[in-house]
C-alpha cells in the first residue's frame, strides 16, 4: 500500500473548511453587532419622542412655531403644521440623535380638554 500522498490533501481539505466555519461565524457576528446598533439607535430615538411629547403634555403651549427641547442623546424639534380649531393642533415632532439619525412623528393634541386626538409615527 502506497499512501505517502494522501495526508496533505486531507489536511488541507479539513484546514479549508475549518477557515469557511470561522469566516460564516465572523460575518454572523458583523451582522448582529449592526443589528443591534441599529436597534439601540431606534430605541434611543423612541426614548427621545416620548420625553419631549410627555413634556409638551405637561406644559401645552398653542403660541409658538417651533420648539427645541435638548437632551443628553440629541434634539426633538416641534413644529405647528396645523391648527383644526382654536384648541386643536396637529404637530410635527423630529427627534435628532447627535449622531444624526432621525425619526419624525405627528400627533393632533386638544389643548382645551389636554387629550391627545391622534398620534402616528412617520419615517
Amino acid at each position: 500500500m502506497n499512501e505517502k500522498g494522501m495526508a496533505l490533501p486531507i489536511v488541507l481539505f479539513m484546514s479549508s473548511l475549518l477557515f469557511l466555519a470561522i469566516l460564516v461565524q465572523l460575518s454572523s457576528l458583523e451582522y448582529e453587532q449592526r443589528l443591534v446598533t441599529a436597534q439601540k439607535q431606534q430605541l434611543m430615538l423612541q426614548s427621545l419622542l416620548q420625553v419631549a411629547f410627555e413634556e409638551f403634555k405637561d406644559n401645552p403651549e398653542q403660541d409658538f412655531d417651533t420648539k427645541v427641547f435638548s437632551y443628553e442623546h440629541g434634539n426633538v424639534t416641534l413644529s405647528i403644521t396645523n391648527k383644526f380649531d382654536d384648541y386643536v393642533l396637529e404637530i410635527a415632532m423630529l427627534a435628532t440623535l447627535t449622531n444624526g439619525y432621525h425619526k419624525r412623528a405627528i400627533f393632533r393634541y386638544d389643548i382645551d380638554n389636554k387629550v391627545t386626538k391622534e398620534y402616528w409615527e412617520v419615517k
